[in-house]
């Protein structure tokens, strides 16, 4: 079943997920004009890194939405090398009380962000969390 995406009742602040100021939100592109958000969702935004779904959110409200529910539903985060070197625990704690249906967590080379709080909550908020790999020891319920 697909995600009635035009309810969602999200934050509008995800740029603040992952440490970035906010910028302004502005009039959707035309690409929606010929992609459905369900489209979107499922054939493109799981391909996407959490830095390309921030830069995504900030071009409108509706990518703004359509990611904070990706990032929500997801199953797993991706995070690029140069992002496991930047993130902090405070965008960590963030993004973790976003989401809910992770499966698979890899915050391995998160050196400041992986902390006992910030993987209580991905745990707590997500308990379908089967893989977490963290800190170069990898756990599987």
């Amino acid at each position: 079943s697909s995600t009635d995406w035009k309810h969602i009742s999200c934050p509008t602040d995800f740029p603040r997920l992952i440490g970035y100021p906010p910028a302004q939100l502005m009039g959707g592109p035309s690409i929606l004009s010929y992609i459905s958000p369900e489209c979107i969702l499922q054939h493109i935004l799981p391909f996407l890194d959490l830095t390309s779904l921030h830069q995504l959110s900030l071009t409108c409200l509706t990518f703004n939405h359509l990611v904070v529910d990706h990032i929500s539903t997801g199953s797993s985060l991706l995070l690029t090398p140069e992002l496991r070197r930047k993130i902090k625990e405070v965008h960590l704690r963030t993004v973790a009380d976003v989401t809910s249906c992770l499966r698979v967590l890899d915050v391995s080379g998160c050196a400041d962000g992986v902390t006992n709080t910030a993987l209580r909550l991905f745990i707590q908020h997500n308990p379908g969390l089967e893989h977490l790999k963290g800190g170069g020891l990898p756990c599987e319920r």
